[in-house]
């Protein structure tokens, strides 16, 4: 089932970028600028999907190198508490710091739209999901599937595989819209203060 998901979320975003690449035609200078603005958002979901997973990983592989050296069962705990959990906490802030970090960077690339294509991975997962139980509801039975944050346990497999990239790109994308905010707001900020002072 999670192959089925991976080809058609490429497909669905091949098939975006396509129709964004078709949609306007016009001068070579102005297509060069298109595939800037789409290599910008190809980074941009990069680094706000498996870029943060793998970061966030990365900044606490130390607890786990001394967990290992230290035969300490309760570094692996903390391991596992901040890096294997259903609602990804720890990439979720590393997304965000991230996001925050690169906004301005990333804007001709529309950074806040990295949400887009892990919303329509999970909606696409959803509707090709198949309840392993007929007593149990759909409704119950995908909330358990993807989303269960009540069991304080590790992430299952098709929550990696699915909505691990949901949480951080989310994330990613708030962190960004904050950023861009607070530039903007620094920039209109003189102009407004040039105008009271001519008045």
């Amino acid at each position: 089932m999670v192959d089925t998901v991976v080809v058609v979320t490429l497909l669905a975003v091949g098939a975006g970028l396509f129709v964004m690449d078709r949609r306007e035609p016009g001068p070579a200078a102005r297509k060069g600028d298109r595939a800037g603005s789409i290599a910008k958002y190809v980074i941009a979901a990069f680094l706000g999907t498996y870029g943060s997973l793998a970061s966030a990983t990365l900044l606490v592989s130390p607890i786990l190198l001394y967990g290992r050296l230290a035969h300490s069962q309760t570094a692996e705990a903390v391991f596992s508490a901040a890096v294997d959990r259903p609602y990804f906490p720890l990439q979720s802030v590393v997304a965000f710091a991230v996001g925050f970090a690169v906004a301005v960077w990333l804007r001709q690339g529309k950074p806040t739209w990295v949400w887009v294509w892990p919303v329509a991975q999970v909606a696409i997962s959803i509707a090709l999901h198949k309840p392993r139980s007929v007593l149990q509801g759909f409704t119950a039975n995908v909330w358990q599937t993807y989303f269960n944050w009540d069991c304080g346990c590790s992430a299952t497999l098709l929550q990696w595989h699915v909505t691990s990239v949901l949480y951080p790109a989310i994330a990613f994308t708030v962190g960004a819209l904050v950023r861009l905010g607070v530039t903007e707001r620094r920039q209109d900020a003189p102009s407004s203060q040039i105008q009271s002072v001519r008045q």
